[in-house]
């Protein structure tokens, strides 16, 4: 199953950083912050149904999740 990735480009005192703000909708914990994975983060490229991200033929950031 494909999903979107959706994040927020913020400035911080260290330069932009990426926020991910779609959380998993199979509700999976994160690996690193012990809640609720977000999709296209670290936590969700650790997870054993991650299969890979791809671009769109529109330009979206894709998750292919192996969860099905």
């Amino acid at each position: 199953m494909k999903i979107k990735i959706e994040a927020e480009v913020m400035p911080t005192m260290g330069g932009l950083v990426t926020f991910h703000t779609k959380l998993c909708p199979y509700g999976l914990p994160g690996i690193l912050t012990g809640g609720t994975a977000t999709v296209g983060s670290s936590s969700c490229k650790m997870c054993s149904y991650h299969g890979g991200e791809q671009k769109d033929d529109v330009g979206q950031d894709c998750v292919i999740c192996n969860h099905d």
